[in-house]
């Protein structure tokens, strides 16, 4: 009872810490890499849309010329495969943006995988709450099992995952441009909403659910009905082979 209770006073310190923090934030994200010539020039320290960026295991991002969604660039991740439990990460994050509960957030993105070998369990986007305690709560979209089709990971907000009805669960084509769109309404009671397009077709309409991540004693502290994190990318990779994933035209905004 006293380590709960210990528990439960630093987590309240902590939130009160980081609330002014959060009380602005941007709620538009468009990134082309048109602008982009050296990865550096990515981050908000040198005018681009992003905090920084997670690489392990000696992944790589980097900017291609070669295979561009439109214009001239787009960004090209590598990732070795995730080993023993522990993700292989290549992917950018920005941590300062605002999406609270009421609002309905959208995001698109193209996306491009190459190769056929199976990358179940492959990490595309995240969207995240940042709390005093707890590991990133929030939904994680993924392609999953041997037919790789989208499915939204929440555990982490303690929630059971989301998957296509049978008749939806259409394989995220390869070698090939596909626009990924995801449309949240957001809630921390069951009163929000996800639905999640493949090429303009519907796959993921789950409704009257909950969106946003909230307390539970000594495993999530401190949420605060908001988003402030997304990252992009290859956010963890598959365990089953190393993957290389172009990206382009990244897009998110209130609607």
């Amino acid at each position: 009872m006293n380590n709960i209770i210990t528990i439960t006073i630093i987590s309240i310190s902590l939130s009160s810490c980081l609330k002014n923090k959060f009380k602005t934030g941007t709620t538009v994200l468009n990134e082309d890499f048109e602008s982009i010539n050296l990865i550096e020039d990515l981050f908000e320290d040198k005018g681009g849309n992003w905090s920084f960026y997670q690489q392990t295991n000696n992944n790589s991002i980097s900017i291609d010329t070669i295979n561009p969604h439109s214009g001239n660039k787009c960004l090209k991740i590598y990732a070795k495969p995730t080993l023993n439990g522990k993700a292989s990460k290549s992917d950018l994050a920005n941590n300062d943006m605002l999406y609270k509960a009421g609002q309905t957030v959208l995001f698109t993105g193209w996306y491009y995988i190459e190769g056929n070998k199976n990358l179940a369990d492959i990490y595309l986007f995240d969207l995240e709450e940042i709390v005093p305690i707890g590991a990133g709560p929030g939904m994680r979209f993924l392609l999953k099992t041997d037919k790789e089709y989208m499915k939204i990971n929440r555990a982490k907000m303690l929630e059971s995952d989301i998957s296509p009805s049978p008749e939806n669960q259409l394989s995220f084509p390869r070698n090939e441009w596909v626009k990924l769109t995801i449309e949240t309404r957001l809630s921390k009671k069951k009163k929000g909403y996800v639905k999640v397009y493949q090429n303009n077709t519907l796959i993921i309409n789950e409704d009257n659910i909950r969106t946003l991540p909230k307390d539970k004693i000594t495993i999530v502290q401190g949420t605060k009905g908001l988003y402030q994190s997304i990252q992009v990318g290859i956010t963890a990779n598959s365990p089953n082979n190393e993957a290389i994933v172009y990206i382009d035209d990244i897009s998110i905004r209130l609607i």
